[in-house]
């Protein structure tokens, strides 16, 4: 028994003597068990060192397991009953480093081939997960074109609900999100989890920038394969606004999402669309009011976007006042995503708003991206029920380049009493009250970095207008024009009709004319006129002229016709006069000073008035010799002077050489008469031919002050 219980006590002073050994060198044996495991596991190159090792816990420091993975501090908290059950309390990591830009080789492939090499076939029983605490884990490297630099802290229950933040930046290609700052949350097991992105700026290094840099807000929810998303997207001086919501189905591999970009303004010497993007840039400062309203979905792999863009008061400040005068609203409707494909949009409600030059339009249009090359076609309609096209525009751009070209056309347009009119094109020819005819109008347009080229062939057929004023009747005409803004012709362009009447009726109307230096040169005008000829020769109309002064050419006019024309009570004749009337035009008024028509050979007058001869009852014998020589008086020269203020009538002096046949025995007289004549119909006449064609000039290549 004493054997035995000295054997007993001989033993328990061995293992207290060798527990306290192993103690004692705790650390060294960890070192080694560590470097055996490692190697066991592929790890044959590693590095640490064991800086605690005690009962409740441990602390392993610049842990080094390859190039891409490392650590500064690792430190474990347990108890003894807990790593008995496989169960460790506490992970606290410091100053973890992993480098992403090859996670299929060194320390993060091992791993991965450790992970993916198990051959059970049932996972065994995870234990209780220890809280895990990480502070300044740095995640980094480049890896299938993004590029990440992250720093990341966070905390884990054993529940494995927790939190982490992280700030840094990431790249894709030209595209680098910066200043990133974002927390998660995760939630019973992990199965909910919530991203919270505070802060971030998103910016294109290209040259030029797709867009200006822009600023980051969002929130992401994920639960049962479900995805929760809000975002808001801010330009730098917060102008602009984008607020988006979605939700995405994992299972389904579907996703949706709406945004709005509540309304901003663009203005002239403020915020431009220049602003939010290099390529968005305009020539002219633009002002409007924009808001928008659209939707996103993907479904069976194939993304679509729709989106409503609603602009008012927009105004484009041109170099020409009369093109800057313009204010348009409407809704562009965009059909579109991926770009590269196609993309479509129609403009609905299209209209100027001051003054107002077209009544609404519809128009739809698609485009493509590709190959930095942008091309696209717009077709516009009168409205969207009867589909009738009234232009084409077909255009494409080249964005490396910054050149394009375009096409603009219109087809046939037929107009008729019953179908298509001008009035329903716009309410500045809401006055014409009868079209017929054919328009057809094709321009090509060209541009580079020194500006625009534009061209335009305009054709009319049997064009015919009718408004309470003026009549024009079978226009016909092949238009050229060189230039487009300002208007210009580079050749002398030809107008025809078959009448033209307001006061008076012109036959045949021929037109000469060019456009240039924003002014219009009337080469020539004649037509026929009271059985002879009217015309005009080098008038030169200037929009900025406040008077106009125009020598109207008369020749070989019926003397009948003219009387009857002017109003000369009871005067009648045969033969014919040639002549020149001088016309001053200032605003509304005409004024003639010295007009002079004469005889081209002797004719006959004749003078029987009623009226006349009862008021000049018992006048005495001159006058009465005078009514019975006027009767009929056979003229050897015959002339008309013609004088008229604003708004009276015509002063009419006529003079007369001849004789009465029947009188004194052919006895010649020498006669000078002054009569009032209105000559207001052709005056009106030669009013609206003024008016058309200073509108014309004005709508087109220049302003009038």
């Amino acid at each position: 028994m004493r054997r035995f219980l000295l054997f007993c006590l001989i033993f328990l002073m061995l293992f207290a003597a060798g527990s306290l050994w192993a103690y004692q060198y705790r650390i060294t044996l960890a070192h080694k068990a560590i470097d055996y495991v490692s190697k066991e596991l592929g790890f044959e190159e590693n590095r640490l060192k064991i800086s605690k090792l005690h009962m409740a816990g441990a602390e392993i420091n610049d842990i080094w397991l390859g190039p891409d993975l490392s650590l500064a501090t690792l430190r474990v908290g347990y108890s003894l009953s807990g790593l008995l059950k496989g169960e460790i309390d506490q992970v606290f990591i410091e100053g973890l480093s992993v480098d992403i830009s090859n996670p299929n080789k060194d320390a993060l492939g091992k791993i991965q081939n450790l992970m993916g090499g198990s051959d059970q076939t049932t996972s065994p029983a995870m234990p209780r997960l220890p809280e895990i605490i990480i502070t300044d884990m740095h995640i980094y490297g480049q890896n299938q074109g993004v590029n990440l630099d992250f720093t990341v802290n966070g905390k884990v229950h054993p529940d494995s609900s927790g939190i982490f933040s992280a700030n840094g930046k990431a790249r894709y290609e030209s595209m680098l999100m910066d200043d990133v700052s974002l927390s998660a949350t995760l939630i019973e097991q992990a199965k909910t989890v919530s991203i919270n992105l505070q802060s971030a700026t998103l910016q294109d290094q290209n040259t030029p920038a797709l867009f200006a840099p822009l600023k980051l807000l969002g929130a992401l929810t994920y639960q049962e394969n479900k995805i929760d998303l809000s975002a808001h997207i801010q330009d730098q001086g917060e102008r602009l606004n984008i607020n988006m919501k979605g939700t995405g189905d994992l299972i389904n591999r579907s996703a949706q999402l709406k945004f709005t970009i509540p309304e901003f303004k663009f203005s002239k010497d403020g915020f431009q669309p220049g602003d939010l993007s290099a390529l968005a840039a305009l020539p002219y400062p633009l002002n409007s009011r924009l808001s928008v309203t659209g939707d996103a979905l993907w479904k069976d792999n194939t993304p679509t976007v729709h989106a409503d863009i609603d602009f008012k008061d927009m105004q484009v400040d041109f170099d020409q006042p009369d093109l800057s005068r313009l204010k348009m609203e409407g809704t562009v409707r965009l059909d579109a995503l991926p770009l590269t494909q196609q993309a479509m949009f129609s403009i609905q409600n299209l209209k100027v708003q001051q003054p107002a030059l077209f009544n609404p339009l519809h128009v739809e249009a698609q485009g493509k991206l590709k190959d930095n090359q942008i091309t696209g076609e717009m077709t516009t309609f009168l409205d969207t029920k009867t589909k009738q096209k009234v232009l084409t525009i077909k255009a494409s751009h080249d964005l490396n380049h910054e050149t394009g070209q375009a096409l603009i056309s219109t087809p046939d347009l037929t107009f008729s009493q019953t179908g298509l009119s001008l009035s329903l094109f716009t309410p500045l020819l809401e006055a014409v009250q009868k079209t017929t005819g054919k328009i057809h109008l094709t321009s090509p347009l060209s541009w580079d970095k020194g500006g625009l080229t534009s061209k335009a062939v305009v054709q009319l057929s049997d064009l015919s207008l009718q408004t309470n004023t003026v009549s024009l009747n079978q226009i016909n005409s092949n238009l050229s024009f060189s230039n487009l803004n300002p208007l210009q012709t580079k050749k002398s362009q030809t107008i025809d009709l078959e009448s033209l009447s307001s006061g008076v009726t012109l036959y045949n109307p021929h037109l000469v004319f060019r456009l240039k230096n924003a002014q219009a040169l009337i080469e020539e005008f004649n037509a026929s006129f009271i059985g002879g000829r009217i015309s005009v020769k080098d008038f030169l109309l200037n929009p900025e002229a406040k008077q106009h002064d125009v020598t109207l050419n008369l020749a070989h006019l019926d003397l009948e016709k003219l009387f009857n024309l002017i109003q000369l009570d009871g005067l009648d004749g045969t033969g014919h006069v040639t002549g020149k009337i001088p016309l001053t035009i200032s605003g509304e008024n005409i004024v003639i000073t010295n007009g002079t028509l004469i005889s081209d050979a002797p004719g006959t007058l004749y003078f029987n008035s009623e009226k006349a001869s009862q008021a000049l009852a018992g006048a005495g014998d001159q006058v009465d010799l005078l009514l019975r020589v006027l009767s009929d008086f056979h003229y050897e020269k015959l002339s008309l002077k013609i004088n008229r203020e604003p708004s009276n009538n015509a002063i009419v002096n006529l003079h007369i050489e001849g004789k009465n046949p029947a009188v004194m025995d052919s006895r010649p007289f020498n006669l000078n008469i002054n009569l009032e004549g209105n000559i207001d119909p052709l005056l009106k006449t030669i009013m609206e031919g003024y008016r058309l064609s200073e509108r014309a000039i004005q709508d087109t290549v220049g302003e009038r002050h």
